[in-house]
Order: C-alpha cells, then sequence, then structure tokens
C-alpha cells in the first residue's frame, strides 16, 4: 500500500507533467496569437477569440465535464471501465456540436467566410473529440507525460504555420485558422493512437442500461456542468449580445493573457488534484495533508500574481501587441490579474469540496451553484451596461469570493478548522512581497514609456522574491522536497 507521502509525491509529479505541458503550449500559442493579432486588428481577433471560443467551450465543456466527474467518482481503480465510460463524451459532444453550430453562427457578425470558419472548427472540434479516451487513460494513470510527446510537435508545427500565414495572407485568416486547428487534431488522434494502448473497450459501458444505472451521478454532475459552464463562460454570451466585435478583441486579447495564466498554471493543478482527492477521501489525515499542500501552493501563485501582475499591466501590452487600443485598456488587464487569484483559490476550494462530498451534499451545492450562476450572469449584464468590459471582470470577482466561501464552509462542516497555519505564506514572505510590490509600482511609473526595460526590471525583481520565499518559507520549501524526492509510486495499472 501506498503511503501518504508517495500518493501525494505522485500527484505532485503528475501536476508537474502537466503543469510542464500547458507551459510550453500556451506558450507556442500566445507567441503565435500576439503575431496574429498584431496582423488581423481587433475585429478578427474578436471572432477567433469570442465567438469560436464559445463553441469550443460549449462543446469541451458541457460534454466533457459530467462525464469525467462521473469517471473519477466511480472508476478510478478501473481502467478499462473509466475509459469505456468516456465514450460518452463523443456522443454527447457531437450532439452539441451540430446543436451549436447554427445557434451560434445565427449571433455571428457579418463577415467574409465566417460561416466556412465555423464548419471547419466544427470539424476540428469532432477530431479533439474522439481523443477522449486517450485523455482518459492519462487522467487515470497520471502519465501526463504522453501529451507533451503526442500533442506538442504538431502544436509546435501548427502556430508556426498560423503566424506565417496569417501575416502573409490575413484576408483568408478565418479559414487559414481553423483549417490548421483540424488538421493539427487528426495529427494528434493518430499519434495518440499509436503511442497509448488502450485496454478492451467494453461498448456496454454506454449502454441504455449502464447509462440508467449511472443515473444518479449522470444528473447530479450534469446539472453541475451546466451551472459551471454559466459561471465560466456566461461572461462570452453577455459579449456577443450587448458589445460590439471591436470591443469583443480589446477584452479577448486581455482575457487571454489572463486565462494564459490560469491555463497552464491552476487548472492543472485542479484536475490532478481533483484525481488525487477522490483517490484518498477515505483518509481524512492523507487528505487534508495533500490539501493543505497544494492549497499552499495556489496561495504563494496568486500572492505572486498580485504583486508582479497589476504594476506592469500597461508595460506588457506595449510590449506585445504596439498598439494603443490595448494599451489605453491596460486598466481591464489590472482587474484581469486580481480575478486570476480568486479564480485559483476557488477552483482548488470546490475541487476538494467536490471529490470529498457525499452525493447529498453535492446536489445540494448543485441547487446554489444554479442560484449562483444566476447571480453572476445577471451581475455580467448589469456591470457591464454600468462599466463596460471591466464589469465583467468584476462580476466574475464576486462570483468566485461567494463560490469560494460556500466551499470552505462545506469543508469545515466536513472537517473542522483546517490547519491554516501550514497553508498561508511565512510572515517574512508576506513583508517580502508587499515591499516587492511598492518597488515594482515604482518601477513601472519611472520606465512608464519604456515597456521592454520596464518588463526586464520586473523578471529581475521576479526572481530577487523567489529567492525570498526559498530562504524564508522552509516548511513550504522542505515539504515539497519531500514529496518529490519519494520514490515514484507505483500505479494500479502498470501491470
Amino acid at each position: 500500500m501506498n503511503s501518504p507521502q508517495q500518493t501525494v509525491g505522485g500527484a505532485l509529479r503528475g501536476i508537474a507533467s502537466s503543469v510542464l505541458f500547458q507551459l510550453l503550449q500556451r506558450s507556442i500559442t500566445f507567441i503565435s496569437n500576439v503575431i496574429v493579432i498584431r496582423s488581423v486588428g481587433e475585429e478578427v481577433t474578436g471572432f477567433f477569440h469570442v465567438h469560436l471560443q464559445l463553441l469550443m467551450n460549449i462543446v469541451y465543456f458541457l460534454s466533457r465535464e459530467f462525464s469525467r466527474r462521473t469517471i473519477m467518482r466511480k472508476y478510478t481503480d478501473n481502467l478499462s471501465k473509466g475509459i469505456s465510460f468516456s465514450l460518452i463524451t463523443i456522443i454527447v459532444g457531437l450532439i452539441i456540436n451540430i446543436i451549436a453550430l447554427p445557434i451560434l453562427y445565427y449571433q455571428a457578425p457579418e463577415m467574409k467566410y465566417a460561416l466556412l470558419s465555423y464548419c471547419i472548427h466544427s470539424i476540428g472540434l469532432f477530431l479533439e473529440l474522439i481523443q477522449e479516451p486517450y485523455l482518459v487513460y492519462m487522467l487515470l494513470t497520471q502519465k501526463h507525460i504522453f501529451r507533451i510527446y503526442c500533442e506538442l510537435p504538431s502544436i509546435f508545427i501548427r502556430m508556426i504555420l498560423q503566424a506565417i500565414l496569417i501575416s502573409l495572407y490575413p484576408k483568408y485568416a478565418l479559414i487559414i485558422q481553423p483549417t490548421l486547428f483540424a488538421l493539427s487534431s487528426l495529427t494528434i488522434f493518430i499519434s495518440y493512437h499509436h503511442s497509448i494502448k488502450l485496454p478492451q473497450i467494453d461498448i456496454q459501458m454506454i449502454s441504455f442500461k449502464s447509462l440508467k444505472s449511472h443515473s444518479d451521478n449522470l444528473w447530479l454532475f450534469g446539472r453541475q456542468t451546466l451551472q459551471k459552464f454559466l459561471l465560466q463562460e456566461g461572461e462570452k454570451a453577455v459579449l456577443i449580445v450587448t458589445t460590439t466585435l471591436t470591443i469583443q478583441g480589446i477584452f479577448s486579447v486581455i482575457s487571454n493573457i489572463s486565462s494564459l495564466v490560469v491555463r497552464f498554471l491552476f487548472l492543472p493543478i485542479e484536475d490532478v488534484s481533483y484525481s488525487l482527492f477522490s483517490k484518498i477521501r477515505q483518509n481524512k489525515d492523507e487528505l487534508l495533508n495533500a490539501f493543505c499542500s497544494i492549497l499552499k501552493i495556489i496561495l504563494h501563485l496568486s500572492l505572486l500574481i498580485l504583486v508582479f501582475g497589476p504594476p506592469y499591466s500597461k508595460a506588457l501590452l506595449d510590449f506585445l501587441y504596439k498598439n494603443e487600443e490595448f494599451t489605453n485598456n491596460s486598466y481591464l488587464l489590472i482587474i484581469a490579474f486580481i480575478t486570476i487569484s480568486t479564480i485559483a483559490i476557488n477552483g482548488i476550494s470546490e475541487s476538494f469540496f467536490h471529490a470529498t462530498a457525499t452525493d447529498e451534499q453535492l446536489n445540494t451545492s448543485n441547487n446554489l451553484m444554479f442560484l449562483f450562476s444566476i447571480i453572476y450572469v445577471s451581475l455580467c449584464i448589469v456591470l457591464s451596461k454600468l462599466f463596460g468590459p471591466s464589469g465583467l471582470f468584476i462580476s466574475n470577482i464576486i462570483s468566485m469570493i461567494l463560490r469560494a466561501f460556500y466551499s470552505h464552509y462545506n469543508i469545515y462542516q466536513l472537517y473542522g478548522h483546517l490547519p491554516w497555519k501550514k497553508c498561508t505564506p511565512t510572515k517574512l514572505t508576506l513583508v517580502s512581497l508587499f515591499v516587492v510590490f511598492g518597488i515594482n509600482t515604482y518601477v513601472s511609473y519611472i520606465f512608464s514609456t519604456q515597456s521592454f526595460l520596464c518588463l526586464i526590471l520586473g523578471v529581475c525583481l521576479g526572481f530577487i522574491e523567489l529567492l525570498v520565499i526559498w530562504l524564508c518559507d522552509k516548511p513550504f520549501i522542505t515539504s515539497l522536497k519531500m514529496f518529490w524526492n519519494e520514490r515514484k509510486s507505483s500505479s494500479p495499472y502498470d501491470n
């Protein structure tokens, strides 16, 4: 039987592989997008990052989330059944794709090649959906390293071609981008097929009889998925209905910078942590130890983002895009960095609660989550009319704070008071962060017209702060070293 340290150590290694993949993937994508945005302007940017992205998120989220939650709830110790059940994602995703495409196209602005762009993008989404059994395999076995081998080369080539072709032929951008996406998705599927040997697929796992036996979990996680989707993607729907394509482009650029941080840092941690919490939820001491360790990572990262993000927002936008429309709206990026921290803390809190709660508690949570989603969408509509795009970020902050408080209230009901001293940074670390924030603010003011120099100084201060954390938060560093150096825990699926 694996020791607590081995279990948490294996999870941390899984987090590291997943974070490494996200870091490389998002970095490549981000650089390519910067080049594309400089070539096509705000309107095409809005179409790519709001309209096509909303279609992608509708299909992915509504088809994947509920099935993965069910798998992690029921089949963490049965690889064959877990992968077989994941086939439901492909079926549901295809249906949602067919329904969502005409609805979103009806709301799309009049642009040349818009319909063709939607159709090609939709094909690419289907090619992504059929990768689901392989993604579930990696999730259950924590072999996230396959994503680096199979996906990164294809993504790298796709992003290079996208940057080159759209720069050369910007008027065909709406055709080039989705076509490269579809070809890349096909290549990745072929790579997974040749690299991963799946266990025997039991088609009966998605039969009507089987689905009926899972009806409670499917209904529970299905409602949870729909409500979570409204909370995460409601702002894009509000944007499409209430704003112009130019404003959508500006908002999407700001939002994507913050999304880069969330996606490559916090979402992998949340996904792998949910898997870990689900597996060890019967062992209270091990469970709380894992939660406090991961929560401490989240708090450190969130504070670093708040200390370095807002002071350098204007310099970052000026350096990346050389576009006055984006630079003049740097206040949006400041609010976005605050939003990131609330998303991170809420994400790990909900991950822990949902992995450990009873079905009755989850059902109650889902009912309240519906209320949260209504509040969030209502806030988006009202605050966007009052404050413009910044109202969407403010709505998100309020929503995340409410959800985090609710999750921690439930955690308290389940486990009592948490050992917060194990979760929070040391006093010296907090003091150093406060001092560095003041220095960052001064540097960004003095070098406001020299964005590159300003960012270089910020990077130097960042390394200094990391060194201070290394020296001042010894319990945290010692804990990470201990977990990481433990002998790799054996997987039940390695035989």
